[in-house]
């Protein structure tokens, strides 16, 4: 067990929070943009963004659903055997690195259907937003106390 000083624990447990907090804000913020190009946006789709948006969707809905079963291997591989307080950083911010890629590849293919017209035409596609909500719940939820942070340093 890797024992640390209160106030580096403390440290740790507030940065991460900060980090946590500001990925949540960022995809909040794209989503927003996304809105704001949604109610903006008059064109008529073409085949072709139909196309194209059933493509990021499968992908988005792919990549989304791999994320749970991805980040808990990443982060038990980079906390390794012995963690350590750089570990246990490394570990929490792979892990949210991987749900904050699925939030921003589905507000990406809401923002391109919101310019082509097609999430206007096929509202359904706005189940790309999807990944972001989850994400942005998961960040809040998780926010990493110190007694979280002691928890990881002594392997459990």
């Amino acid at each position: 067990m890797n024992e640390a000083p209160d106030d580096v624990v403390a440290a740790v447990a507030n940065s991460l929070r900060v980090i946590q907090l500001a990925m949540t804000g960022g995809i909040a913020m794209l989503g927003l943009v996304v809105a704001f190009f949604y109610e903006r946006s008059g064109m008529q789709p073409t085949p072709q963004a139909f196309s194209t948006q059933q493509t990021l969707s499968i992908v988005t809905i792919a990549y989304a659903l791999l994320v749970p079963f991805i980040a808990p291997v990443l982060r038990r591989s980079a906390l390794g055997e012995a963690p350590t307080m750089e570990k246990v950083q490394a570990a929490r911010i792979v892990a949210a690195a991987l749900g904050e890629g699925a939030s921003l590849l589905g507000l990406v293919a809401c923002f391109l259907g919101a310019m082509s017209g097609a999430l206007r035409a096929r509202p359904i596609y706005w189940l790309d937003a999807v990944p972001a909500a989850v994400f942005a719940l998961w960040m809040l939820k998780t926010l990493p106390t110190e007694e979280d942070i002691r928890s990881e340093l002594a392997g459990q």
